[in-house]
């Protein structure tokens, strides 16, 4: 395995153990390193960003014009547009400092390298070896060879691509060396995890449609994939979805997690179109290779067209939860144990503008004031093509002022006073990470046809804790698919490590950000990917952790 330690490795983590034993009170064989996070200067009250974009660096425009390939049908045109804004945040070169990636349909993707402190270098022409598609959607980080960089995987209309990290800021491209084949249809989704529990990254790779005629709602659907990584090489391993009829609906969002918390992670797929192909599906890892679809029983319906999901414990009685977006009205839906869920759209979503033509896409979990209760950002974007039995608008008609929203509270209404400015624009993916480096979340969102959003939380006098988990000893290096969970002020919270699928088309930092209140410390819980778990207490408050498996 990669990072096997030899006499002197040994020794230091020997040393390590003793210390986190001794210091940091844990009943493992890992070690716990704390630094502890800036102090705040000028706290605000309640969740607030400002605005980071001016004087950043980041000069990124979104280019959305497009010509669909000559073997495509012309109609494909209208789904090109719409799915599309894909970003990543992610640490790209392994300095410390958060970066950040956005893919276009009308070029290659732009990088830019973060400096830590909210400002960034580039874009970085020189960054990709090979030449790389256009006609870009979406975009994800993992580690996918256990070689502690992350890589990089981007999806585009028929062609997905994997690309190497060098460790020079270099990446190369390896799709075709590592056995991915190139399918029909239009990327959506790129989602890592190790559902297998064998100690490396499997793939899921959503795809949405190959053709068809959005202004009747006649379209042809294309086939999602299951890839399983042999350390090596991948290879296709979707039969053990069991997708009805081959089938493997219009996927446009994937989302691995431990939904029935039996310890190993199964996978949330959001299927856009579900009244007129296959439904959104939860489908259960079996651990033996197979995989079963448990919505039918799980007491959710047919979902509309869910844009993006987000998957946490929202309530705090230690079951996940499910919040869709999708036209108007969110569907929302309260984990009551096992595979078994309750519709609360109604009443957790009362607040969630209800106009049939506002269109969420990514939603994601964020405690941006550090109160130890997630909020949820939501990023809005107008279809610019009328869905089947869609509102009367003409197609092609752009709808606008649909501002993003930052839901919080037991009653998850908007905060009107998040922003430094309304958030409107045709918003699609979501990143996260701290680009700033003062331990409150950060948010970059990809526009179409325009500048992106980059949102810097803004610091308050709660206390924060980041989490960062590193298992050396694996070729899942950052632990995707480890369950953190954090006992502070007689508040637990529950998240899990994941590496794409946070935001609609994008991928986050493979990092932790948990609110303490007015805690002076903490205990902290790891689950491991492999079933282990170990306990940390006396978890200091106000610092950012990282926690080495030993």
């Amino acid at each position: 395995m990669p990072g096997a330690a030899g006499y002197g490795e040994g020794v230091r983590l020997s040393f390590l153990v003793f210390f986190c034993a001794v210091l940091a009170g844990c009943t493992g064989g890992s070690s716990l390193d704390s630094q502890e996070l800036p102090a705040c200067d000028d706290p605000v009250v309640g969740p607030r960003f400002s605005d980071g974009l001016p004087g950043s660096g980041v000069s990124f425009l979104h280019d959305r014009d497009i010509q669909a390939p000559p073997d495509a049908d012309p109609s494909i045109d209208d789904f090109l547009v719409e799915i599309a804004g894909g970003v990543v945040a992610a640490d790209l070169d392994a300095d410390g400092h958060a970066d950040l990636l956005f893919t276009q349909l009308g070029g290659p993707p732009e990088l830019y390298w973060g400096r830590g402190d909210g400002t960034f270098d580039g874009p970085d022409a020189d960054a990709f070896a090979d030449a790389l598609p256009e006609l870009g959607s979406a975009a994800s980080a993992a580690d996918f060879d256990g070689d502690g960089l992350l890589d990089l995987a981007l999806g585009a209309f028929g062609r997905f691509v994997l690309l190497h990290n060098r460790g020079d800021r270099r990446f190369a491209d390896v799709t075709e060396e590592l056995g991915f084949s190139q399918q029909a249809g239009l990327v959506a989704a790129l989602s890592w995890a190790d559902p297998d529990q064998d100690g490396d990254l499997d793939l899921f790779l959503g795809r949405h449609v190959i053709r068809g005629n959005p202004h009747v709602g006649q379209i042809t659907s294309a086939r999602s994939q299951f890839w399983r990584n042999e350390v090596g090489g991948f290879t296709d391993q979707t039969a053990a979805f069991a997708y009805p009829g081959g089938d493997g609906g219009v996927a446009l969002h994937g989302r691995w997690s431990d939904l029935d918390g039996d310890g190993d992670v199964d996978l949330v797929q959001s299927n856009d179109l579900g009244p007129w192909h296959v439904n959104t599906m939860l489908l259960e890892n079996r651990g033996d290779g197979s995989f079963v679809d448990r919505l039918p029983d799980s007491g959710i319906p047919v979902l509309d067209a869910p844009m993006g999901a987000a998957v946490r414990d929202l309530d705090g009685d230690g079951e996940r939860d499910l919040w869709f977006s999708s036209f108007g009205t969110h569907e929302v839906f309260r984990g009551a144990g096992g595979w078994s869920f309750v519709d609360v759209s109604l009443i957790w979503a009362s607040d969630v503008p209800e106009e049939p033509e506002w269109t969420s896409w990514s939603v994601v979990d964020i405690d941006v004031d550090g109160d130890g209760e997630p909020s949820l950002l939501v990023a809005y974007g107008p279809l610019e093509v009328q869905p089947p039995d869609g509102p009367g608008q003409q197609p092609g008609e752009a709808l606008q002022d649909q501002p993003d929203l930052l839901l919080t509270g037991s009653d998850w209404s908007p905060e009107v006073d998040a922003f430094p400015s309304p958030q409107v624009g045709s918003s699609r993916g979501v990143g996260l990470a701290d680009f700033d480096e003062n331990g409150v979340p950060d948010v970059v969102i990809g526009h179409i046809g325009g500048a992106p959003s980059l949102l810097l939380g803004r610091c308050t006098e709660a206390q924060r804790l980041v989490v960062r988990l590193v298992d050396p000893g694996s070729y899942n290096r950052f632990a995707i698919g480890a369950e953190v969970s954090v006992e502070a002020g007689g508040v637990t919270q529950v998240q899990e490590v994941v590496a794409g699928g946070r935001g609609t088309f994008s991928g986050s930092e493979p990092e932790l950000f948990f609110g303490l209140g007015d805690a002076q410390s903490a205990s902290l819980v790891v689950r491991w990917p492999d079933g282990g778990e170990e306990r940390f207490e006396d978890v200091c408050a106000g610092c950012r952790v990282v926690i080495e498996k030993g």
